[in-house]
């Protein structure tokens, strides 16, 4: 984390271990309770000289923003029996201060070191105690997350780093939320909690909890703190110039069309099975929602939403759903789309509800009970994404493209013509030499 002649250290600015050794609670504390909250002021002081050196904070102001730490990180450092009265403790000396906002998903719990001490000289004091020791060997704190990523998946590198380049014009964006939330309240409570959702996004974007991004070791795909965020929003995320301060606004998205069902084509075909023609022919055009929209005589965003529910990943494709006599609320919808689906397309209804039999029975382990079959086969789809756009894409941009990957799609943040271009040749190279096609996409400039 920190050393001093190859030692390991802890690094607080002035005054904050004099206070924690002279207090009363400390003092009658073992040393290792005094140097675990040595360890954790180290963590808050060196995450805000790491933003401010690498211009994610002003250099110029007093900025000292709330850092975002996972209570699985604070329980491991200052242990389980202690960790809320160091933590009480160490706000009631004013040495750390701690914002008590919290959504699950989006950020936690966050802390800073006080403004009493933040911009003083910081001093390093070795550490002693030998389970301390372990601690800073077991954490690598400050590049805990890069180091994950280098040791795990390396082509996230960059990935991650670009997300600390990406901030949001908050009074802009807070602005739009509040016109539509308003135009929108008569329509009852599900708009509402959109609207706050919504401005808990921001909120964690505009507090600096937009650097946290993980790969899953089920699907291979990669969750940040853009994959949560509200579509509607992306508008109003930005690159910040570090010698003006201006907000560039100017992106560049680039979208899968009809990802899934198109995957789920080339794994009929890989597998010796013959979709039927109308169905991986709009597929390959992109257009398979607007087709079934138009035959179905519903919106195209009805006809994706509920064959999501009924057929694709769903348990038995719906099959009890079809015998109600009277369906009501979503049954309605699904019944529909069953049937249509069953009827029209018989190659691949017929394809999904064995394979997802087949899953059901084997030896391969789920955490969805009530649907093993179902949940099995989108892992499987989702890996043959994330194969495409994470883990053969990735790889292939050069460094100084600014990008965010949310599942089957890109946002190039720092786009031109040439870097567009380059990123739409790439995804167009690879979809051939995985699957011998060219993908359908949707481009789109956000400014």
């Amino acid at each position: 984390m920190f050393k001093v002649n190859n030692t390991l250290s802890s690094l607080t600015p002035e005054g904050i271990y004099d206070k924690i050794k002279n207090d009363e609670y400390f003092s009658s504390k073992s040393t290792k309770i005094t140097e675990n909250a040595l360890l954790f002021c180290t963590l808050l002081y060196l995450r805000f000289y790491y933003k401010k050196e690498n211009s994610l904070i002003s250099k110029d102001s007093d900025n000292n923003p709330f850092q975002g730490i996972n209570i699985n990180i604070i329980i491991k450092i200052l242990a389980r029996d202690n960790y809320k009265e160091i933590l009480q403790r160490l706000v009631e000396l004013e040495i750390i201060e701690i914002n008590n906002s919290y959504c699950t998903g989006l950020y936690p719990k966050s802390y800073r070191i006080h403004k009493n001490y933040i911009f003083n000289k910081p001093l390093a004091r070795k550490i002693r105690n030998k389970s301390v020791l372990k601690k800073f060997n077991e954490l690598q704190i400050l590049s805990q997350q890069e180091n994950f990523i280098e040791n795990n998946a390396e082509f996230l590198l960059n990935q991650a780093r670009n997300l600390k380049l990406i901030h949001i014009d908050f009074e802009k964006a807070h602005e739009w939320i509040s016109t539509n939330a308003n135009e929108l309240k008569s329509n009852g409570s599900k708009i509402i909690n959109n609207a706050n959702y919504y401005i808990r996004s921001i909120n964690a974007f505009n507090n600096g909890f937009n650097d946290k991004i993980s790969i899953s070791d089920k699907n291979h795909r990669v969750h940040s703190s853009m994959t949560s965020f509200p579509k509607k929003l992306r508008k109003f995320l930005c690159l910040v110039d570090k010698n003006t301060g201006e907000m560039i606004f100017d992106k560049y998205e680039i979208d899968g069309k009809n990802t899934q069902p198109l995957l789920i084509c080339l794994k009929m075909k890989q597998e010796g099975f013959e979709p039927d023609y109308d169905f991986i022919n709009a597929c390959l055009n992109g257009t398979i929602y607007d087709l079934m929209a138009e035959e179905m005589n519903e919106s195209r965003n009805c006809v994706k939403e509920y064959m999501m529910k009924a057929i694709l990943f769903t348990n038995g494709n719906c099959k009890k759903v079809q015998r109600l006599k009277k369906p009501i609320g979503d049954d309605i919808y699904k019944q529909k789309i069953s049937l249509y689906f069953y009827k029209r397309f018989p190659n691949v209804y017929n394809w999904l509800l064995n394979k997802k039999n087949e899953l059901k029975k084997s030896t391969l382990e789920s955490n969805n009970y009530f649907n093993k079959g179902g949940s099995l086969l989108a892992i499987e789809i989702q890996k043959m994404e994330a194969e495409l756009w994470i883990n053969n894409l990735l790889p292939e941009i050069p460094k100084d493209i600014i990008y965010a990957t949310i599942h089957d799609s890109i946002i190039i943040f720092n786009s031109n013509e040439e870097n567009s271009k380059l990123v739409l040749d790439k995804i167009q190279e690879i979809s051939k030499k995985l699957y011998q096609i060219e993908l359908p996409l949707h481009t789109n400039h956000l400014s």
